[in-house]
């Protein structure tokens, strides 16, 4: 059954989204996933000067885009992508950072474009049209929040947008008895290639099934993913970092090195200092990367450090944040899997981890929280 990616309004969540669901007839036909936005329920954050000061960061919903990239990679490939409200102006956003083909169909309902964030702006107008995928956009005259001409303004970014415009619909999907509401019983251009779209009113006939796309990257292409040396220890989450930042290394080989430590079958052989030239602190990604060349290894990457292939290697990084490749790891690695007989605390292996090591937080501080004044 095809996957679409649903994404509620600012504020909201998921598990909201999918009860309130008034489109419940793509379920008969399609397998509907439901997040929820990362940051206080929000796909955008506003800008911490108000909506009239505009962000000028291009990476500004670098969280949101991280958190969906995870859920693509771990439940894609999907058919489409369809929002409501921000969910519908994030649309865009992500189609702006993801490889072409990600998705087949991209449906924005009570949409608009992030107008207070000019980097996203740029983003967006960088990759319209999208590589031509095509889209369908809900409108409402009676929407008291998002008017049809701002709904316009993120259909024109499209190459042959389908818009549907509703004369009694207010700021909500569209009930079954809405104008716009197909009588057959299908919804909209939702439709999967090849079944019969005769008389049913405005529809986009997408391509067949494509071969399923390349993953998108977890990261921006100037920021790597940074987590955690040992599952639940660090002060601060995983995230992606600039490669110009400072943070500490552990180097993983898929080949046996004396005195490195092999967790479990999946994982590699792991190390923070033997046959490193010692601890290594506060490295940029360049100066990690070059490191662990040099030990005849290679970045852990994001899998494996989650799955606690480098815990308890030494110099205390098991609270640490550590760089990784970001890619998924070669052997798949898991939990399961026979431990080894390696101590399980870091620094157990003939010294203690320093004071100022264990405690040590990251330096960057968590976002705060933010408030949306649009749904």
């Amino acid at each position: 059954m095809l996957r679409i990616l649903c994404l509620h309004g600012g504020g909201g969540t998921g598990p909201g989204f999918e009860i309130g669901f008034a489109l419940s007839a793509l379920a008969a036909e399609f397998d509907l996933v439901f997040p929820t936005a990362p940051q206080s329920g929000l796909w955008i954050r506003d800008p911490p000067g108000g909506k009239d000061v505009p962000t000028e960061d291009e990476d500004w919903a670098s969280v949101a885009v991280t958190h969906l990239n995870e859920i693509v990679q771990s439940q894609g490939p999907f058919y489409a992508i369809l929002g409501y409200s921000q969910g519908a102006a994030f649309v865009p956003v992500y189609l702006a950072q993801v490889p072409s083909g990600t998705f087949q169909l991209a449906a924005l309902f009570c949409g608009y474009l992030p107008t207070t964030h000019n980097g996203l702006v740029r983003r967006i107008n960088a990759r319209a049209p999208f590589d031509g995928i095509a889209s369908l956009h809900f409108m409402a005259t009676n929407d008291p929040i998002i008017t049809t001409g701002m709904s316009d303004e993120a259909a024109a970014k499209f190459s042959s947008p389908v818009v549907l415009v509703s004369p009694t619909a207010g700021h909500a999907l569209p009930s079954s008895n809405d104008p716009t509401y197909p009588r057959d019983g299908s919804l909209y251009a939702l439709c999967p290639y090849g079944r019969d779209c005769a008389d049913c009113g405005a529809r986009v006939a997408p391509p067949p099934p494509m071969a399923p796309p390349p993953l998108p990257a977890l990261c921006p292409p100037d920021k790597q993913w940074i987590e955690c040396g040992r599952v639940g220890r660090c002060n601060n989450d995983g995230r992606c970092a600039g490669r110009t930042q400072t943070h500490e290394v552990r180097c993983c080989s898929d080949t046996e090195i004396g005195g490195w430590s092999k967790r479990h079958a999946s994982c590699p052989w792991a190390e923070s200092d033997d046959g490193m030239g010692g601890c290594h602190h506060s490295k940029t990604f360049p100066e990690a990367e070059a490191i662990c060349a040099a030990a005849g290894a290679r970045l852990c990457t994001k899998d494996e450090l989650t799955s606690d292939c480098t815990r308890g290697t030494g110099c205390g990084h098991d609270r640490d944040l550590i760089w990784s490749s970001g890619d998924t790891a070669p052997g798949s690695a898991g939990a399961e899997g026979e431990q080894d007989a390696t101590p399980e605390e870091d620094g157990m292996e003939g010294e203690a981890p320093k004071a100022e090591e264990a405690g040590k937080e990251d330096e960057a501080a968590k976002p705060e929280g933010w408030s949306s004044s649009w749904g």
